[in-house]
């Protein structure tokens, strides 16, 4: 017994071809124009990333030289306590006195000093936010005053500063 088996072959129609063809084209087409999205979308991250690199390196060296100046200037601060810790006390006592002729108290400078010193003053009223440095001109052994005449109205909460430069600086405040 044998049987004829017979194998028919179908022709494929052409339209089933050409419809097979397009989608084809399609996926292709699609799949192109997303690996172009994406190389894109990449080249930009890629770009974003080199940009956040440099501007991290330039953080890192600005942040390097920072440091380098803070710890300059913490060495240079060191220096100059350890200078005014070695120089003597300014030999000048500060008092003060009612003003006489005018508004305010008058500040009294004593150089305790056989030197003739030239010395900085400076004045400062921390409720008006006033600030003035004078240059006073101390004899030896003598008392100055300085009030409202020569420039400065004394009242109570400003700071005097009194500075020369072989001496280490006082500061008073006005009772």
């Amino acid at each position: 017994m044998s049987e004829n088996i017979e194998i028919v072959k179908k022709e494929s129609s052409p339209v089933i071809a050409f419809m097979l063809g397009i989608m084809a084209a399609a996926v292709i087409i699609i799949g192109g124009a997303f690996y172009l999205k994406l190389s894109n979308e990449n080249s930009l991250l890629k770009n974003e990333l080199d940009i956040a690199k440099k501007e991290l390196q330039g953080s890192k060296e600005l942040l390097a030289r920072t440091t380098e100046q803070l710890t300059n200037a913490m060495k240079e601060l060191d220096q100059a306590k350890t200078v005014i810790a070695t120089k003597p006390d300014l030999p000048i006592a500060v008092g003060f006195r009612q003003a006489m002729m005018g508004p305010g108290l008058v500040a009294r400078f004593a150089n305790k000093s056989d030197r003739h010193l030239s010395i900085v003053a400076r004045f400062n009223n921390p409720t008006t936010g006033d600030s003035k440095a004078f240059r006073l001109d101390l004899a030896p052994n003598v008392m100055s005053d300085f009030g409202h005449m020569e420039g400065w109205t004394f009242a109570s909460g400003d700071t005097i500063t009194l500075e020369h430069n072989d001496y280490s600086p006082i500061s008073v405040n006005v009772r």
